[in-house]
Order: structure tokens, then C-alpha cells, then sequence
């Protein structure tokens, strides 16, 4: 199907849509790419949109770029992770529907056509990611945007759509009421995020969905929006995610889980070392307090394990009791 029969079957399947969308999108320091993105965003055939920039604490033009493309900017203290920016972002998004977009990405013009088409199509649809085009990306990473679950909370990216379990956040959009009732982005996690919100959606009885026509190309912009944190604690992340969703329920689970957590332990420390190798082979020093860093974190996530496992449960918890209290308020069917 070429571009303009897309561009028609998408009018076709929207003419009746009225439906108000907030186009959200974070960043940080990142004014030039931030701007491309916006014009993609204001660029784009359906019309019903406002958008939402969620700063990092930017320190360039942010400010001046989001105001060329009149856009709400709401600010966010540089010491919250990824979680609670997303979560500024959907309790500060009007509209019923929401499109997450990243700064390093370029949305084509019927990007949001698809989203709002797809998730009209039935109210149980929570969630919908699109097609990502990842450029100047290599190796597993040309696969970014799209994974599928592995053991003890980790994962793998996905070859192809049929194999997809889970989309990224630089191309997903959800319904707004529904995320705010099963507790929105959990804010402690500062990665996995979107695997915890689709995980929590399925779970709550709502569908997952993707939508090939929503198309976005996504930039390797060179300085990534997380890697400024140092102890960003990736496999922290990892493991609360585990324990809070896939928790083992006996001794025999426990001890696979351990069994497994070792080897990958061995694989990460064999990693580092080859990284400590290469730093002092190629005479570059300054890869050495990251290198430090990351082996401080290997060791640090897993002696957390019981303070993590406190934590998911209290999170938990409080999720579980916010469905339960949507639940009530629906009136009963069998009256």
C-alpha cells in the first residue's frame, strides 16, 4: 500500500473521531532535536491535539523551543528518573487520549491518525505502540522500541512484530482515564517504566495493541537522555520490576531465580573486566570511574534484593487499591 492509499484508509477510519490528544514529550538539553520534533509533531494531519513538553532541567533553549511551537513546558527537577517524568506528563496532559513521543524522534504525518484510529476501535485498547525506524543505530540496537520479556526481569529486543511483547515509549499511546486508574507510571522505576505500565494494563483486563501505520523515525541523537546518571542502577531496575511482578511464590522458584541470577552475575563481571581491559589497552582512563560505577552497581542491586522486595510489595499494594476503588465506582451490571 503506498503512502497516499495509507494517508486515505487513515481519514476514512478517523471521520467521525473527535477525540482531544496530548501529544507528550520529555527531554533534556536537547534544543536542536527537540525543535525538529515538535515541527514533525505540528505538522501532522489530524488536528486535535495540544502539546506537552516535560523538561529535565534543561539548561540550552528548551524554553525558547517549546514556546516557537507552542507547547505547555512543564518542569521536572533533574533528580527524578524517567517514571515520574512520564507520570508529570500524563497528570499534566488534557487530553483523553495520549501519544508519547521522544525528543530524538521524527513522527510521520499520519502518525497520530493511526494512534487515534487504532485506539477507537474499542475501549478495551489501553495501550497501542507504533512502528519505530531506528537510524544510525547498530547491532541489537536496531531494535530498539520493541522487546519481549526474559528471566529474572530482564529483555531481550525483538526481531520482529509477530515476537513483540512490549513497546517503547518514544511511539505508544494510551488512554488517559485507564492509566490513572490502574496507578499510572510507577515512579520509582527509572528505566522498564513501559514494561511495568503494559504489564499492569494486561493485567487489569485491557489490551495491548500496535499499530504498523504509526510511523516514527527514531534518531541516534549520540548523548542519551539517561546516561547522565551514573548510578542509574539498570539491573536495581531490573529486579524490582521482577520481584513486583513475577515474584517466586516458593523455595524451589527462589532458588531457580538465584541459580540464574549467578550466571548472569558471572556474564556482567566477565563483561566489566573485558571493558577494564580494553580502557587500559587503549590508554583511556576516563573509562574508569564508569566502569567502577557499573561494578559497584552489580553487586549493590543484589544485596538490595530485600529492600526491593518492600518496596514492589508497597507499590503494589497501593496500585492494587487504586483498581479496586475504579472498580467499586462502576455501577453493577447485574442490577
Amino acid at each position: 500500500m503506498d503512502s497516499q492509499a495509507k494517508h486515505i484508509q487513515l481519514r476514512d477510519k478517523i471521520a467521525d473521531a473527535h477525540v482531544p490528544v496530548s501529544v507528550v514529550v520529555l527531554t533534556r538539553n536537547r534544543a536542536p532535536s527537540l525543535a525538529r520534533t515538535l515541527a514533525a509533531v505540528r505538522a501532522q494531519s489530524y488536528l486535535d491535539f495540544e502539546i506537552v513538553v516535560v523538561d529535565n532541567g534543561s539548561t540550552d533553549q528548551t524554553a525558547d523551543v517549546a514556546r516557537a511551537y507552542r507547547a505547555r513546558r512543564i518542569e521536572v527537577d533533574p533528580r527524578f528518573g524517567i517514571g515520574h517524568c512520564r507520570g508529570v506528563g500524563v497528570n499534566a496532559a488534557q487530553g483523553e487520549l495520549i501519544a508519547f513521543c521522544d525528543d530524538d524522534c521524527v513522527p510521520s504525518r499520519d502518525w497520530l491518525a493511526a494512534l487515534v484510529a487504532r485506539m477507537t476501535e474499542d475501549a478495551r485498547i489501553a495501550l497501542v505502540g507504533g512502528k519505530v525506524i531506528n537510524i544510525g543505530f547498530t547491532g541489537y540496537r536496531r531494535f530498539k522500541g520493541r522487546t519481549k520479556l526474559a528471566r529474572n526481569g530482564g529483555l531481550n529486543y525483538a526481531h520482529s512484530d509477530e515476537e513483540t511483547e512490549f513497546y517503547g515509549n518514544m511511539n505508544v499511546a494510551m488512554r488517559r482515564q485507564t492509566i490513572l486508574e490502574i496507578g499510572g507510571y510507577d515512579p520509582f522505576l527509572t528505566v522498564l517504566e513501559e514494561i511495568d505500565l503494559a504489564t499492569r494494563v494486561r493485567r487489569s483486563g485491557y489490551r495491548v495493541e500496535y499499530e504498523p501505520l504509526a510511523v516514527l523515525e527514531h534518531h541516534n541523537a549520540g548523548v542519551f537522555f539517561k546516561s547522565r546518571r551514573f548510578f542509574y542502577g539498570v539491573q536495581l531496575m531490573r529486579l524490582y520490576f521482577y520481584v513486583k511482578h513475577h515474584r517466586p511464590e516458593s523455595s524451589g522458584g527462589w532458588l531457580e531465580f538465584a541459580r540464574y541470577e549467578m550466571g548472569l552475575l558471572v556474564r556482567d563481571l566477565i563483561r566489566v573486566a573485558r571493558s577494564f581491559g580494553a580502557a587500559l589497552l587503549h590508554a583511556k582512563p576516563e573509562r574508569l570511574p564508569i566502569i567502577g560505577v557499573e561494578l559497584f552497581n552489580l553487586f549493590s542491586a543484589r544485596l538490595a534484593l530485600p529492600w526491593l522486595l518492600y518496596q514492589a510489595q508497597k507499590r503494589a499494594n497501593w496500585e492494587r487499591t487504586m483498581v479496586d476503588a475504579q472498580a467499586a465506582l462502576q455501577p453493577d451490571s447485574s442490577s
